[in-house]
């Protein structure tokens, strides 16, 4: 349900004439406007009224519309129940009596004063029209939305965050701490020269979301959810920590008790600011300043070394070496993305990086203008070879060296090998795949073990 549809069939179905009258009044249509339904339409998306309208609503019904926005996809009534609530408390209600006031109340609110587009889905001709209701907030309107903070304080520096969360998860890798958060998805390890969490290639992103899990499951269990927390669109915890501290501006600050109302209405439970507050600044995702015996809070920086020089990470007296203490993130994904690592021997907190062609290969247009790429060209024989070796073959379809390919019709066998050699082995067209020469003999093995015949091709036919 895109806007323009939704807009055309409300002004043109589903709002009655009174509708209209209300809808005009409050934004500050003309005469002529209200007279009219297509010039009704035309007129509804503009900014007239707008900032006036969403400034008369209360602060639950602006934190529903922050919701909807950052939701962004049309929802149905019961999403609007946080705020509204619904009629009775039992199980054995219909739809339409549970929410038959809620209906009403956004309807009266929000719909009749012009901020709010309302249709009637098309697929899902089995239920109830109020069931099929659908909502959304035109994007146009968005910037007008009144901010959800607003005792805000202005601090400078970065205040007190523990860097030392996200950086000790790493330590992981090279058996210097335990892992932490009591969740094998989010366990850091090396597979076939690649960096993982869990079963997934590392990314910066990741150890973001491992901290807002962490935070999550410290919280304590008095957490009193809400009827719709299935059908309300509830946003997890620090997700929704995110959307409303990332409207704060440079140096600004917040109590927690700040946001206790916008996080009940995202996350349809009654979450307490200062316990989720505290929950992310001890798993590092947030940071905090004391000031006049008051604590406030704001997003901790990603990642506190993201100017690092790349000396200082990054040596080369043998061969090329990372140091796990002092990488960026966002530069580690980086190495992960065209290298092969390897533990160092020597027990230290390093990770050896060998580059990868293919993984090069694939990255090459993304990362060819990147800092990282001109430092590893400069101070590093291996990674230069390895580019200028790409560079020369760029446009080409070549096979590198030490290549094979092979043939698997077998489509079970097909998927093992993907999921088993993962970021070492190249689906090609029809059934074939690339491999380094190294695997022959572990893939020959599954091969046997899965009870099927080996055929080799050689050059001479």
């Amino acid at each position: 349900m895109d806007v323009p549809q939704m807009l055309h069939n409300m002004c043109h179905r589903v709002l009655s004439n009174a509708d209209i009258k209300a809808i005009c009044k409050s934004r500050g249509f003309s005469v002529r406007e209200a007279a009219s339904r297509a010039l009704f339409e035309n007129f509804y998306l503009s900014d007239i009224g707008v900032q006036e309208t969403l400034g008369s609503l209360n602060q639950e019904e602006i934190a529903l519309l922050h919701k909807l926005k950052f939701v962004n996809e049309p929802v149905a009534i019961p999403f609007f129940a946080v705020v509204y609530g619904e009629n009775g408390r039992s199980f054995y209600r219909t739809f339409t009596q549970r929410y038959s006031e809620v209906i009403k109340q956004v309807s009266r609110s929000l719909v009749r004063k012009g901020v709010l587009l309302m249709d009637e889905a098309d697929d899902a001709v089995s239920q109830t029209k109020m069931e099929r209701w659908r909502f959304r907030l035109p994007q146009q309107f968005e910037r007008f939305l009144p901010p959800l903070i607003t005792a805000t304080r202005t601090f400078e520096g970065e205040g007190d965050f523990r860097s030392d969360v996200s950086r000790g998860k790493l330590m992981e890798i090279v058996g210097r701490k335990k892992a932490v958060g009591g969740d094998k998805h989010n366990d850091l390890n090396l597979k076939d020269g690649v960096l993982r969490m869990g079963d997934r290639e590392f990314r910066a992103s990741y150890l973001l979301e491992w901290q807002q899990t962490c935070a999550k499951a410290s919280l304590s269990s008095s957490k009193k959810e809400t009827r719709t927390h299935k059908v309300g669109h509830p946003v997890p915890p620090f997700e929704a920590v995110t959307a409303l501290l990332s409207q704060l501006g440079t140096a600004k600050w917040v109590r927690p008790d700040e946001l206790s109302l916008p996080l009940r209405i995202f996350c349809n439970a009654e979450l307490n600011g200062e316990e989720t507050c505290k929950a992310g600044w001890q798993w590092g995702y947030l940071t905090r300043q004391k000031v006049d015996g008051e604590i406030y809070y704001r997003l901790a920086a990603a990642d506190a070394n993201t100017d690092t020089a790349p000396q200082h990470y990054l040596y080369t007296s043998q061969g090329l070496t990372v140091n796990l203490k002092t990488v960026p993130f966002g530069s580690l994904e980086y190495l992960v993305g065209i290298s092969d690592l390897q533990l160092s021997s020597s027990g230290s907190a390093d990770l050896n990086v060998l580059p990868n062609l293919v993984r090069i290969g694939k990255t090459f247009e993304s990362i060819r203008a990147h800092p990282l790429t001109d430092w590893l060209r400069k101070h590093s024989p291996e990674f230069g070879k390895a580019f200028r070796t790409v560079e020369r073959r760029w446009g080409k379809q070549v096979l590198h060296d030490n290549l094979l390919i092979a043939r698997v019709s077998d489509l079970g066998l097909k998927v093992e090998i993907e999921r088993k050699f993962s970021e070492k082995v190249v689906v090609l067209s029809d059934d074939y795949i690339a491999f380094p020469h190294r695997l022959r003999n572990e893939i020959e093995k599954l091969v046997t073990r899965s009870g099927l015949v080996i055929k080799t091709v050689r050059e001479n036919g």
